[in-house]
């Protein structure tokens, strides 16, 4: 059961993965196709507004009046260029089912300047050619015969797509055109030759726009989708099965385990029993032995006992004999011993009344004999403590009148060091006071003293201003005599002389003299080729001023493109700013576990059409701020958020994040983690990390290894694989 739901498993990821890549590819896909990408300009606007204009109706795309003649055919893809390349420019023509519709559309492109398209209606009749037949075997088939055709526009399009005939080669086309001059030839490379008579051809790229390949691939990639959903799903609720399977086996198994261990002891206790039971029965037939040693040895005892019992016997019935005859010497003796032991009693008590006596004066006599040698010890103590108090009493004295002597002496000294204190106290203020006039004079002779040296600092400044205008004026005067020597060959302080006294308005002068000198470097050195030279001037200036004309006129028409992109620009960056802002505004709490982030659009008064961006915060806990006021790791989490609305709103099929969780701590990593496995579903993501919480979420692993010193080598790993290898081991 592990092994095939690991292999199960490994079915349904490698599903997901196919789905992904089609999901993705078909998100794509439809993007291009609901921007109406490869279309001209004035398609998209025609669209855009019919479907702008039935959405705020609340209509469904059901209702919208027009269609793309791409959306009217089909083919088989072997067929697709050769299609789009007979219809050429009708691939960007609008099929309607009237004329008011194209005619409201027309105003609209007026209104907004947003290029032009053409119209191709559907109840219009279209006359029908008559057909000449073409030889089957020269040809590879008739486009209308390959072609499916939606009904309802079935007419318009016939009308299109009449008499042209798909052929191997442009020769083989050039050929039949001369016996069929009607006939248009398209081959499936794209090459065509129109009715008319043009050729048109080149690669095939250039002939392929991609159009209705696009639609076919979106049809095949959602039909495709759907499928592998449903495999999905199958699949999905296999793996499920064999998942509950194995649990259950798994269970079960743990539950046999679990009875296992609980036998297991149970036969341990048993075999513990039966040792402890062959133990007592060892214990039980050594101690019978033993007994059974004992019984025989008390066997002998109780014989050897007897034997003897029997030799007492015999000796006590001698002893009985012998002892009645001592009985009666008894009885004999013991009258007189009773006579004595009474004579004895009588004595006894005599000397027990002397002893008592002689007890109670020996105790008399200890008593006395300790009270004397305790009167004796407190009379000792007492002297002694009397001695050691007169000591005591005669030091006390000594010690009171020196201490009073020494007492009178400092307080003395005490009063004198008072005086003392008062007395430089009182010269110390007078001192303070000479020191604060002092330190006061000082100030006021430094600050003149600081004025005097600005003052000299500033006269010394003007001085060499002077000497430096002066000597200024002396080179001056030197330059201007040797110009005026070298000149005119005259000595201007000989001149001066004589225009001393002279009052003249230097202002009008100089004005004069810079208007003649201008006039005279026009002039220039007199030239006979000057009418040639103003004849051809005025030749280039009449050429010169037709080219500005032509260049204004450019201009201008430069300027009416450039303000139409502007609007479209501006409309466009509107349009996706509040989409990115939108979904930033989601994707921020969910990577910091809370808070709130926007965007904010900085008009610029010098350049208006020229907008900034500012990304503004507030991670949970802090109040909003610039996102330069964050740290390392706020700033890249805030990026990766911004980075995945974009990716959001414009997807692309594949991803690279390059060391983006570098700053990161573990729990933002995990956050930025399960952001990443969600962004996976939509497109293919390629992380260059080396935080081990990022590998692990990854499906492939990519790295460089140097095995041989100075020889990398690549290296991948599948985890999946590396998983199912380590629990097989295991």
């Amino acid at each position: 059961l592990t092994a095939q739901t690991e292999a199960k498993s490994s079915e349904v990821q490698n599903h997901k993965d196919r789905l992904n890549q089609v999901s993705s590819r078909l998100y794509g896909l439809q993007d291009l196709d609901a921007n109406f990408e490869g279309f001209q300009e004035g398609v998209k606007t025609v669209m855009q507004w019919q479907s702008q204009k039935h959405a705020a109706a609340g209509e469904t795309e059901a209702a919208t009046k027009f269609a793309l003649v791409a959306d009217a055919v089909s083919v088989a893809p072997e067929y697709e260029v050769a299609l789009e390349a007979a219809l050429g420019q009708g691939l960007h023509m609008i099929l309607s089912q009237n004329w008011d519709d194209p005619l409201a559309a027309i105003q609209h492109l007026k209104d907004t300047k947003m290029g032009r398209t053409s119209f191709f209606s559907a109840v219009d009749q279209y006359p029908v050619h008559s057909a000449m037949t073409l030889p089957r075997e020269e040809i590879e088939a008739v486009l209308l015969d390959i072609v499916q055709i939606k009904p309802e526009f079935n007419e318009p399009m016939r009308a299109l797509l009449e008499r042209i005939a798909v052929v191997e080669s442009l020769e083989k086309g050039l050929s039949l055109r001369r016996r069929f001059p009607r006939w248009g030839f398209v081959t499936r490379q794209g090459d065509v030759i129109t009715a008319d008579g043009v050729v048109t051809g080149g690669t095939e790229e250039s002939a392929d726009t991609g159009v209705v390949r696009r639609r076919r691939e979106i049809k095949e990639l959602t039909a495709e989708r759907d499928v592998l959903s449903g495999q999905l799903a199958i699949l999905q609720h296999e793996l499920d099965k064999l998942e509950e399977q194995t649990e259950n086996v798994r269970r079960e198994l743990e539950n046999a385990r679990v009875q296992k261990s609980e036998k297991e002891i149970q036969v341990a206790e048993k075999r513990k029993d039966l040792e402890r039971s062959e133990s007592e029965l060892n214990n039980l037939m050594q101690a019978i032995t033993k007994q059974q040693k004992d019984v025989a040895d008390l066997e002998a005892q109780r014989n050897t006992q007897q034997d003897k019992y029997d030799t007492c016997q015999e000796e006590l019935q001698n002893l009985r004999e012998k002892a009645a005859q001592l009985s009666s010497d008894v009885e004999s003796m013991t009258v007189e011993v009773d006579r004595i032991r009474k004579e004895n009693e009588a004595r006894s008590r005599v000397v027990t009344d002397l002893q008592v006596r002689s007890a109670g004066k020996t105790q008399e006599r200890d008593g006395l004999k300790r009270q004397v040698e305790m009167y004796s010890r407190n009379l000792r103590e007492v002297e002694e403590q009397k001695a050691r108090m007169t000591n005591e009493s005669t030091k006390t004295s000594e010690s009171l009148s020196m201490h009073s002597v020494q007492l009178e002496q400092e307080r003395i000294r005490l009063n004198q060091l008072i005086d003392q204190a008062e007395q430089a106290k009182s010269q110390l203020a007078g001192l303070q006071d000479e020191f604060e006039k002092q330190s006061h004079d000082t100030r006021e002779l430094e600050a003149k003293l600081s004025e005097k040296v600005k003052s000299i600092q500033t006269d010394q400044t003007t001085i060499n201003d002077l000497r430096l205008k002066l000597e200024q004026s002396t080179l001056r005067e030197s330059n201007i005599v040797s110009q005026v020597f070298e000149k005119y060959n005259t000595q201007l302080l000989e001149v001066a002389e004589q225009y001393r006294s002279r009052e003249v308005d230097l202002v009008a002068i100089e004005s004069e003299l810079n208007d003649l000198k201008d006039k005279m470097s026009k002039m220039g050195e007199v030239s006979l080729a000057a009418i040639d030279e103003y004849d051809e001037l005025t030749a280039r200036y009449e050429f010169l001023t037709k080219q500005q004309s032509d260049l204004l006129d450019a201009q201008a028409q430069l300027r009416k493109v450039i303000d139409r992109i502007d609007k479209i620009c501006s409309k466009q960056f509107k349009e996706t700013f509040d989409a990115v802002n939108e979904r930033f505004a989601k994707v921020f709490p969910i990577l910091f576990g809370g808070g709130m982030a926007h965007l904010v659009m900085i008009e610029d008064p010098e350049n208006p059409g020229d907008p900034g961006i500012d990304i503004v915060v507030r991670p949970p806990g802090k109040k909003s701020q610039n996102i330069t006021l964050l740290s390392g790791g706020e700033k890249a989490l805030t990026s990766v958020a911004l980075i995945f609305s974009i990716f959001l709103v414009k997807p692309s099929p594949f991803c690279l994040l390059d060391e983006v969780d570098a700053p990161l701590d573990d729990a933002n990593v995990f956050r930025f983690n399960e952001l990443v496995k969600e962004m996976a579903k939509r497109s293919q993501i390629i992380v260059v990390t080396h935080n081990k919480y990022t590998m692990e979420v990854n499906n492939k692993l990519y790295g460089v290894t140097m095995e041989e010193r100075g020889v990398s080598k690549m290296v991948s790993v599948n985890l999946t694989d590396a998983q199912r290898v380590a629990e097989a081991t295991a």
